[in-house]
């Protein structure tokens, strides 16, 4: 498979929720290989981030199905990357989910798709689906168990979309993101230099770098494996508290103390409390297999990649 994916034709690609997130990474991705690659934007400072990677940006509503149909069509893609809410992402500061909108966006994603003749769909979801695995590995044959959560069961119900929606697609399940572009490790990295206490759990969690995610969905647009789920991670689970202790090392930042169970709770928030309480040892074998995508960043490198472009500016 990796040598079929190194000889590569251009493709026409529109991103969903290029500047957010990983979205700038997934952009640059896409052109420095070869492609020509539309990004929804909604404001004109994140249109000039676009032009300035070399991709075109457009405006549009992503959760109106009809505008994204138009942007499609416009731009003849042949592939939609829908990263949704990749923003969220993450294991570091309290967000609120909004389970109705991830559904919505996948139906509203791969209708556009449909509607504008696109030919397939890789579509961004979340390595955590697999919920409470106790830390055993789990790869995409694993059920995941939701337990009733209702943000597990609107993943998988977002993901059903995106598979059963008439349009050959693929789902890359992604570990916690951190990178530049991350706002919430950008706020960790100022609460920890004030002092300010930072949420951890117990949980072994699955994380990976913002340019490895990147690469992983750059080569699903060019393989097209219809129908399938790929799991995205660095394969180093560790616990959010080692995370902060590695992000604490790289930066020459006192390691943040363990917060009381109640004071974490209060920090983290009801959502990211329980998202730090679940334990799964997620495996990307599968994608090593078929995509011939192996990360290419430690957590240490990708830390001291992330202080280089903040360093940088970016």
């Amino acid at each position: 498979m990796d040598t079929a994916l190194t000889e590569r034709k251009a493709l026409s690609i529109v991103v969903t929720g290029a500047t957010r997130g990983p979205g700038l990474a997934v952009v640059k991705a896409l052109v420095e290989a070869g492609h020509h690659v539309s990004g929804s934007v909604s404001v004109y400072s994140d249109a000039d981030k676009l032009r300035a990677l070399g991709a075109l940006p457009v405006y549009v509503d992503e959760l109106r199905g009809s505008e994204l149909a138009a942007v499609v069509r416009m731009a003849k893609a042949d592939v939609v990357v829908d990263l949704g809410r990749q923003d969220l992402n993450q294991s570091l500061r309290a967000v609120r989910w909004d389970t109705g909108e991830l559904i919505d966006r996948a139906k509203a994603t791969v209708q556009a798709a449909k509607d504008g003749g696109a030919k397939f769909v890789v579509a961004a979801s979340f390595a955590f689906v697999y919920g409470a695995a106790d830390g055993h590995e789990v790869t995409e044959e694993t059920r995941p168990e939701t337990s009733g959560h209702p943000l597990l069961k609107a993943i998988l119900k977002a993901e059903k979309a995106i598979l059963n929606g008439g349009v050959p697609a693929c789902v890359m399940r992604l570990g916690y993101l951190y990178g530049p572009h991350m706002a919430q490790l950008k706020d960790v990295s100022s609460a920890m230099r004030q002092g300010r206490p930072v949420a951890s759990g117990k949980g072994v969690v699955n994380y990976v770098y913002v340019d490895d995610a990147a690469e992983a969905i750059r080569r699903a647009c060019e393989a097209q494996p219809a129908g399938e789920v790929f799991n995205v991670t660095d394969g180093h689970p560790i616990t959010s508290a080692e995370f902060l202790a590695a992000f604490a090392q790289e930066t020459g930042i006192q390691t943040p103390s363990r917060l009381p169970k109640l004071l974490n709770w209060v920090v983290a928030g009801r959502s990211l409390n329980e998202l730090l309480g679940f334990s799964a040892s997620v495996s990307s074998a599968k994608a090593a297999e078929e995509l011939g995508w192996k990360p290419g960043y430690s957590l240490h490198a990708g830390l001291a990649d992330t202080l280089l472009w903040w360093r940088a500016g970016a």
